[in-house]
């Protein structure tokens, strides 16, 4: 599972590391502080990454204005993006982000948190399907 992290916080990048490092060791997590940096990694490495966690305050470019960004262009089109974030979910919302999945998580305080967040989203990532409250549910995986 190869990560994109996009978070301007460095004790917040460090609890994410340490919280897959915990829980799924064979996560490769490549941080980026800004949005932009964010946009030049996926241009470079799209085939690289499935997943993309990012932040919603950011400095210069908002997560919001990243995704929609990243959602017009065909070779990033399909990551799926998990926002990770203290603000509220309704900053995206209404912003267009084609067919990816979107999903949003509030940040954690503490290591404990983001250890939780690491093995839902490896047992998503690495399961054929899963059950949660009686439904079935599809992998989590890139939408080519």
């Amino acid at each position: 599972m190869q990560i994109l992290l996009i978070e301007d916080n460095g004790g917040d990048a460090t609890l994410v590391k340490l919280g897959f490092k915990d829980t799924a060791p064979t996560a490769t997590i490549s941080w980026q502080t800004t949005a932009e940096a964010g946009l030049r990694a996926l241009e470079k490495y799209h085939d690289l990454y499935d997943l993309i966690l990012l932040d919603l305050n950011l400095p210069k470019m908002s997560g919001a204005q990243f995704v929609a960004h990243v959602a017009t262009r065909p070779e990033t089109g399909k990551i799926p993006i998990m926002i990770l974030s203290s603000s509220p979910a309704s900053q995206v919302v209404g912003a267009p982000h084609g067919d990816r999945p979107l999903g949003y998580i509030t940040k954690p305080s503490d290591l404990a948190g983001y250890r939780s967040i690491a093995k839902y989203l490896h047992d998503c990532w690495t399961a054929d399907e899963w059950t949660e409250s009686g439904e079935i549910k599809v992998r989590f995986k890139r939408f080519d």
